[in-house]
């Protein structure tokens, strides 16, 4: 400016500095006036629904602050994004993403962020073939028990064959133990090449390979080393019937007696569970320390039949089925009689019962109506929440279909898949699979596979 140029260069800088000081002046009440600086609204969350869904399924989201923007707004399941493809400053409409697990739901504009309620994710599975069970001698036999160890190897019980066999994570079956030599298929013994086993039904594998059988009929546990060798691991053998014999009593694990011995899981630490089905109770069996030998201890049961609930040693079971594990210790237990049931025994050593069939109509989210008929085999997810394969009703309940069910940690029940009837394909997405028998579960990799009569179905979550 001329007229500032004229001015000494100390009168310059005293004008400059009340140039800037009525310039901040100004400035600070046009911030007053129009808030240069504005902030964003936080979204506020007032209903979602439905508060449950599978992938692709649209959940509503109203309340205020959102953008009429649609761009502008992300929703977020759990921590997943979701696509929103319709907005306005009040309701907001997204799609369920692909394995979203159970969650808060968000809704975020800018940097502000609304909190929303819990959403449960119900998981539908897409169903397909990952092995077909050889014949053996000319004839087929039903898968029961399946297993997978820590290298991903499945290994498979086949009871009226008295095999085990091994699926490695490249696809190639072979038999692992058991079938006997040319004649016998059943029976007991543990010579190399003339393994019997008499109708094992489940199979665990621990942490440093072993393979554990619940050999039913021989009324032990029995152990395959990462060899190939077959021995009794907790059993008492008498010499007079040649095999094993049934009983009732705790204590080492090769002075212990077992009735039935047909689900089995096993723990972070090694530690064996035995569903024992004619001795009613659930055995727990430590791996040896050392010279010391594993001990056999009843965990829940009194030995009577029955579905009563509480404390673990006073409560009763009645043909128990399969048993599962979590993280924390609690364990899952299907039976079939009385009534078929889904139970909890709890790491404190309390029992209760979370699904029972029969009498009790269960009504999903996707409002699919079901009488449970058979629990069958479960797992547990590493978020709670609970697999089973159960015999059902279908929604019309004109007839009986086997499925695969999940008991969300709220204590929710819906169908995974199956549900199909024998003239719809077995692979599938979910209710419009077919299964032609739904045995034993397992989970690798947060995908399911299930034993299915003469199939080994793979079940990916969604």
């Amino acid at each position: 400016m001329k007229t500032l140029s004229i001015l000494s260069p100390r009168a310059r800088q005293s004008f400059s500095r009340v140039f800037d000081g009525i310039l901040l002046l100004v400035l600070a009440q046009c911030a007053g006036k129009y808030d240069i600086n504005p902030t964003t609204p936080v979204p506020s969350i007032q209903d979602v629904a439905p508060l449950c869904g599978s992938v692709g399924d649209t959940i509503t989201i109203t309340g205020k602050n959102f953008s009429a923007i649609t761009a502008k707004n992300t929703v977020r399941i759990n921590g997943i994004q979701s696509v929103v493809y319709l907005a306005s400053e009040t309701y907001l409409k997204a799609i369920v993403p692909s394995r979203v697990g159970s969650g808060v739901v968000t809704v975020s504009v800018g940097d502000a962020v609304g909190t929303g309620p819990l959403f449960s994710n119900v998981p539908r599975g897409t169903v397909t073939i990952a092995d077909t069970y050889g014949f053996f001698r000319g004839e087929t036999y039903i898968a029961e028990g399946i297993a997978a160890d820590a290298a991903k190897n499945i290994y498979t019980a086949r009871p009226t064959s008295g095999r085990i066999e091994r699926k490695t994570p490249t696809g190639t079956s072979t038999l692992y133990a058991g079938g006997g030599d040319t004649g016998r298929m059943s029976g007991y013994g543990n010579d190399p090449g003339n393994v019997l086993f008499n109708y094992p039904l489940d199979v665990a594998a621990d942490s440093k390979g072993n393979v554990f059988v619940a050999d039913a009929a021989n009324a032990c546990i029995r152990k395959i080393d990462p060899n190939g060798t077959v021995t009794l691991y907790a059993g008492v053998y008498d010499p007079q019937y040649a095999r094993p014999i049934p009983g009732f009593k705790d204590g080492l694990r090769t002075e212990a007696f077992f009735g039935y011995p047909r689900g089995l899981a096993i723990d972070k630490n090694d530690n064996l569970y035995v569903v024992d089905v004619d001795n009613a109770r659930i055995r727990m069996i430590t791996p040896d320390n050392g010279n010391t030998l594993g001990k056999v201890t009843t965990i829940a049961g009194n030995g009577s039949v029955g579905g009563k609930d509480g404390p673990a040693l006073q409560a009763s079971f009645s043909n128990m089925q399969d048993v599962a594990i979590d993280s924390d210790g609690n364990l899952f237990v299907t039976e079939l009689q009385e009534y078929p049931k889904l139970r909890k025994v709890s790491a404190a050593g309390v029992v209760s019962t979370l699904v029972k069939g029969y009498d009790d109509v269960y009504n999903g989210c996707h409002k699919k109506t079901f009488k449970l008929a058979n629990a069958m085999g479960v797992v547990v997810d590493s978020k709670g929440t609970i697999y089973t394969s159960v015999y059902a009703g279908r929604d019309d309940n004109s007839a009986y279909a086997y499925k695969v069910i999940a008991v969300s940690p709220d204590n929710s029940v819906d169908v995974v898949a199956g549900g199909g009837t024998e003239n719809d394909p077995i692979e599938g997405i979910g209710e419009k699979a077919y299964m032609p028998y739904a045995g034993s579960l397992i989970m690798i990799d947060d995908v399911l596979y299930l034993a299915a009569n003469t199939r080994l179905l793979r079940i990916d979550l969604n």
